[in-house]
């Protein structure tokens, strides 16, 4: 489970709000790749990650919360997770 310090005011009540548990953005944080936009790295899954973590959890913490794994993960420079919320879109890097 995540350090309750890394994660921020506004990414507590965010997550909790969009019903996003804290497993899920330990996932995506461990096995997400992360790329740069606006000065911060967004964490999201590809297809292979998705699969890695399929063979890593097993079948049923997997289906338990495979709806959210669309979920991207926003951390600051100095390694706090900003923001976590779901992709409804493509998302554009720089």
């Amino acid at each position: 489970m995540l350090a309750t310090n890394i994660l921020t005011e506004h990414a507590r009540s965010r997550s909790l709000g969009r019903a996003i548990a804290e497993d899920v953005i330990e996932c995506v944080l461990s096995f997400g790749s992360p790329r740069r936009r606006h000065k911060a790295e967004v964490y999201t899954l590809n297809p292979g990650e998705r699969a890695e973590l399929l063979s890593e959890l097993g079948p049923e913490t997997h289906r338990r919360i495979e709806r959210k794994l669309r979920t991207y993960v926003v951390v600051s420079d100095c390694g706090v997770v900003i923001t976590a919320a779901y992709r409804t879109r493509r998302i554009r890097f720089q």
